[in-house]
């Protein structure tokens, strides 16, 4: 069975940790955007052999040299170099931003995201009450309208 490990503070992404565990894979979390001690620690405990990245690129990505060859990362924007790094030793990359199934799927996270935070910040009912959650990329325009 393959570990996950998703990594970012987007609530998007904690999202979809929850729905990996429970769609019953072995996931962890990390709420962090930047390479740090704690993903550091992660890394070695956990050894997961898929990660799933933040939306944007990380201010200091992951250093290759913890990764395992058999990982498969799954990536929002990163930096070329980056990139160049992860193809010299061998380690799979796929853009989810390149994946149309994603983009209405993240669309779907986005809206049950906003409904996550609504109710964490405000301490109020969305009963009877109407929102319109959007969200832009260079190829789409989607909107959800939340009743």
């Amino acid at each position: 069975m393959n570990k996950w490990l998703v990594v970012g503070t987007d609530q998007r992404l904690l999202l979809a940790a929850d729905l990996l565990n429970q769609a019953g894979h072995s996931c962890r979390y990390v709420a962090i955007d930047s390479f740090a001690e704690e993903l550091q620690q992660t890394l070695l405990a956990w050894q997961p052999d898929r990660i799933i990245l933040p939306l944007l690129s990380m201010a200091q990505p992951i250093p290759p040299t913890l990764l395992q060859r058999s990982s498969v990362l799954y990536t929002g924007q990163i930096a070329q170099q980056w990139v160049d790094q992860l193809d010299e030793i061998g380690i799979h990359h796929r853009s989810y931003l390149l994946n149309e199934q994603f983009i209405w799927q993240n669309a779907q996270l986005t809206a049950e995201a906003f409904v996550h935070v609504f109710y964490a910040q405000t301490k109020r009912t969305i009963a009877g009450k109407h929102f319109y959650v959007a969200g832009l990329s260079r190829k789409h325009c989607i909107a959800y309208k939340l009743l």
